[in-house]
């Protein structure tokens, strides 16, 4: 350019221009209306707590419903019995070292407890007491003896009188402790030799060398050990008659069976009622099946050398009672979580209508600038996702937390499904905005108000 005082100034060249940045959508969105976001987390949260929460309501439950049942029934319906003859090798040891076997090997696959494991030995059938001064209930009715021996006695009762027995001499009576209540019904004194033989041997004789009392009757290691805190009443027919248990020593097992003619070995391994899954009943009973006349049982005998292992049991009854009040309960019990999703389904929809009655301007106008389906749409997922995914993941932690069951596969589904619906369901509602307006009919309302109807009389049927 030449001014007049004729220099030339050179004319300048306009520099380039900064390119226009769009604002991110999101955080724009999000800034311009943070009550409806923070309204859209809150429902998103209460809609996943729920759908992760109803299912470990439900298996919880059931567990305890499983567990109640089973305790109603008694202490005794979950042991495992095993047992098998007394031979001239067996000794308190060999007893104690089959124990460990059988519940290591059994422990594996079903949840043993504890308490009410017991073992020892027993003899099969009670010796009556030919003392005279003895209590009699009738005249040819003697009271009667059965004797035991039994691992962990001394720990659960308190010697009163007398001395604990020792092993069993070669060529005397056998030492045996009594219960005090017992001994007092009966009329047995310390330092009797009881006769159960009326021209027996030495064998078929025993002598009381302690009395104790049981510390507490109720402890389910005493069921199905005869009577070891009192004497029993028995009655057959016209006749009635005392019986109690007296114990011996674990050295004294040989005698103990040629005195009862025969003795049992027995293992009582009680199954943890506590345990128990209802959604694992078929396989509880596979298990039990198997450690009865299976592989299991198999394995057993190989462990334990005792080739006359037997085990008896009420679980497998209990399990198939189990199992039948659970298949009659489990309609009743899908009523809750399904009439729960069908309102978190309407909720939702409901507020995805909300959001695009109220938005609808914004995406016609959009539209009308150029804007693509495909882009709209994304945009709008990423909004939702922003919104409903922190919260659908801190409403399904705190189900799992605050409901803890050892099954979490189905509450991960079931959030992870009202999550997508969560985030789907106003980007599919605004994708209808493209659609030709159609008018609506009022026979669709019908259509819908019947099906509603439908479902809602099979769900009570059910």
């Amino acid at each position: 350019m030449t001014t007049k005082a004729g220099t030339t100034v050179p004319t300048p060249t306009p520099g380039p221009t900064r390119a226009h940045r769009p604002a991110p959508w999101v955080r724009t969105r999000l800034r311009a209306m943070p009550l409806a976001a923070l309204l859209t987390a809150a429902l998103a949260l209460v809609t996943v707590f729920l759908a992760a929460a109803f299912p470990r309501i439900e298996d919880r439950g059931a567990d305890t419903a499983l567990q109640e049942f089973t305790r109603s029934l008694g202490a005794n319906v979950t042991n495992l019995e095993y047992t098998s003859e007394t031979t001239r090798d067996d000794a308190a040891a060999s007893l104690e070292a089959t124990q460990q076997k059988l519940s290591e090997r059994i422990g594996r696959d079903l949840p043993l407890t504890t308490s009410g494991q017991v073992y020892g030995t027993r003899v099969r059938t009670e010796r009556p007491m030919f003392n005279p001064g003895y209590t009699k209930l009738s005249d040819k009715a003697y009271p009667t003896i059965g004797l035991l021996y039994l691992h962990g006695l001394a720990d659960r009762v308190t010697l009163t009188a007398g001395t604990w027995p020792g092993p069993a001499p070669a060529d005397g009576p056998l030492p045996i402790v009594l219960s005090q209540k017992a001994a007092e019904a009966v009329n047995i004194k310390l330092g009797d030799v009881i006769e159960s033989g009326t021209d027996g041997p030495d064998s078929l004789r025993s002598t009381v060398v302690g009395l104790y009392r049981v510390n507490d009757p109720q402890d389910p290691f005493w069921e199905g050990i005869g009577c070891p805190a009192r004497a029993c009443l028995r009655v057959k027919g016209d006749q009635a008659w005392y019986s109690t248990s007296g114990f011996v020593d674990g050295g004294s097992l040989t005698a103990l069976a040629v005195w009862g003619s025969s003795g049992q070995n027995f293992w009582r391994l009680p199954v943890d009622a506590g345990s128990l899954r209802a959604d694992r009943l078929d396989r509880t009973r596979e298990l039990l099946g198997s450690y009865s006349s299976g592989p299991g049982m198999t394995a057993l005998v190989g462990s334990t050398h005792r080739a006359d292992l037997h085990v008896t049991s009420l679980m497998p009854d209990v399990l198939a009672r189990a199992t039948a009040r659970y298949q009659a309960a489990a309609p009743l019990g899908a009523i809750g979580p399904a009439g729960v999703a069908g309102v978190a389904v309407v909720v939702l929809c409901l507020a995805a209508a909300l959001s695009t009655d109220r938005r609808t301007a914004e995406i016609r106008l959009l539209q009308a600038r150029g804007g693509s389906r495909s882009g709209v749409l994304l945009r709008l997922l990423g909004e939702g996702a922003v919104t409903v995914l922190p919260a659908a993941v801190l409403g399904t932690a705190l189900a799992l937390v605050l409901l803890p069951t050892p099954r979490w596969g189905n509450p991960v589904l079931l959030a992870l499904a009202v999550t997508l619906f969560a985030i789907l369901a106003f980007p599919a509602r605004a994708a209808l905005l493209w659609a030709r307006p159609r008018t609506a009919g009022g026979w669709r309302r019908v259509i819908g108000e019947l099906a509603v109807l439908a479902v809602t009389a099979a769900a009570v049927a059910e």
